[in-house]
């Protein structure tokens, strides 16, 4: 009798490639991190920039006001988990495009550092 014996090849574990800055996906936005604490290059991505841009009837600078203001909470909520990556809600009130008045926009942003670069996005860009 010729007995066989099998092995048991086991897969190493998969490692998660982290973000990279690449102007298409992720934005460079250390200057402006730097002035909220961010003491590494950080990047924001490309959903979350859309999801902070001015609306008509708003002026340019809302969106400025609306990414430093992400960063600010950004900052202040990473200190707070030790640098540990962070989950968090962020809201901001734009100008409504058909009527006087506004509305209030809400994301789920998540925040990490990779390699010594911070990444700030929606919770479905990680």
């Amino acid at each position: 009798m010729n007995a066989n014996q099998l092995t048991l090849a086991l897969l190493s574990p998969v490692s998660k490639s982290g973000p990279f800055i690449d102007g298409v996906s992720w934005l460079d936005v250390t200057d402006l991190a730097k002035g909220v604490g961010f003491e590494t290059r950080t990047a924001i991505s490309i959903a979350l920039a859309d999801a902070l841009a001015s609306r008509s009837g708003e002026t340019e600078s809302a969106y400025d006001q609306h990414l430093y203001d992400a960063l600010w909470l950004a900052q202040f909520q990473f200190t707070l988990n030790s640098l540990h990556p962070t989950t968090f809600n962020f809201s901001f009130l734009c100008m409504h495009a058909r009527n006087p008045g506004f509305d209030e926009v809400s994301l789920c942003l998540h925040v990490e550092s990779v390699d010594q670069t911070t990444f700030l996005g929606l919770l479905e860009d990680f």
